[in-house]
């Protein structure tokens, strides 16, 4: 704390009036140096305030959203490693950022690996750290251990599998469809044909 009347004549000590403008003094130096401190503060993921979250945030290009800030400085954090080489070491390292217990098993003779998580509530901020680390040619596959259903998102040559609680969901096949119709193909939604679901027991 700095203190202004320490740096006056000692005649001044009895003086209210001074006293009363040393404290005022005291409280603006303070606030300065709290905001100078913070500006330093904000040069670090986990010390950043609103202000630095937003300018980390438009550095890496990642759109604004609502959520709280440990769930953004996350998101940073996993950008900021996205940077390193694509290797399994590097990609578990940045999953961990949002789910200490995320792992990978690799499929190299099926260009694929499987992504495993127990938190199901950052399924969409995993997929996005994935899509943008992961080589493009590589196919992804999520399992979740949960035993809370939430919904999940489906996309493009992306398996998703909640255990416990949710159906194993696999594409449709052309040998599956190849026996309907036209009239019988025109009574479904587009997500009927496209996926074959199945019950699993786990």
């Amino acid at each position: 704390m700095i203190k202004l009347a320490s740096y006056l004549p000692k005649y001044y000590d009895n003086s209210r009036y001074f006293k009363a403008i040393c404290a005022a003094g005291d409280a603006e130096f303070d606030r300065l140096r709290a905001r100078v401190q913070q500006v330093d503060d904000n040069a670090v993921v986990d010390k950043a305030d609103e202000d630095g979250l937003k300018a980390f945030e438009r550095d890496f290009c990642l759109s604004a959203t609502s959520d709280t800030a440990e769930v953004r400085k996350g998101r940073i954090k996993a950008k900021m490693r996205g940077s390193q080489p694509t290797t399994r070491p590097n990609l578990i390292s940045a999953l961990r950022i949002f789910d200490p217990a995320a792992d990978i098993e690799q499929h190299p003779e099926l260009y694929s690996f499987k992504v495993y998580l127990e938190a199901p509530g950052i399924l969409a901020e995993v997929m996005a750290l994935v899509e943008d680390i992961k080589p493009a040619h590589l196919a992804t596959g999520y399992e979740i251990t949960t035993d809370n259903p939430v919904e999940l998102y489906f996309g493009f040559a992306t398996m998703i599998k909640q255990t416990k609680s949710m159906p194993y969901v696999e594409y449709a096949t052309y040998d599956d469809i190849k026996g309907n119709t036209y009239e019988q193909l025109r009574s479904r939604t587009y997500r009927q044909i496209l996926y074959r679901e199945e019950l699993t027991d786990e």
